[in-house]
């Protein structure tokens, strides 16, 4: 539910399923950080790839934004705008977080929006945004080699 790397095996991880708890208390004596919230299967799914539509969705904006606005020379006006409207936020330290980010795990931040796409559409509705989402992930991943 969160990045890796900090917290390490202590990240926060949904488990959804008939034996949730039970996992849950054994992996959690291990120093994991796991929450059972439902006995349901595809709950914590649910839960993941919603938030992932949020979460990865505006790491793309940000720097399809970014690179835009400093392409065009207006990265300094259009970073004073945005801490206007949201003064807690730092928005270059934003952009260069999130731009690595995506180089680093574009690839893998892409299929999980496919999969956020295939949910949308299991529900009935439109996953043109979320597949766009994939897209940009894609295309910002640093290339393996």
């Amino acid at each position: 539910m969160a990045p890796v790397k900090k917290p390490g095996i202590r990240v926060n991880i949904l488990a959804g399923g008939t034996r949730a708890d039970e996992t849950a208390e054994r992996l959690n004596t291990l120093g994991f950080n796991i929450k059972a919230v439902s006995k349901e299967i595809g709950h914590a799914s649910a839960t993941k790839l919603c938030r992932s539509i949020i979460i990865k969705g505006l790491e793309a904006l940000l720097v399809d934004c970014a690179k835009a606005s400093e392409h065009a020379g207006v990265q300094e006006d259009v970073f004073a705008s945005l801490k206007e409207t949201f003064p807690s936020i730092d928005w270059h330290a934003l952009a260069e977080d999130m731009k690595e980010r995506v180089a680093t795990h574009g690839i893998r931040r892409s299929e999980e929006m496919r999969e956020a796409g295939g949910m949308l559409a299991d529900f009935g509705f439109d996953a043109e945004l979320a597949l766009a989402v994939a897209n940009a992930h894609a295309r910002g991943a640093k290339p393996r080699g």
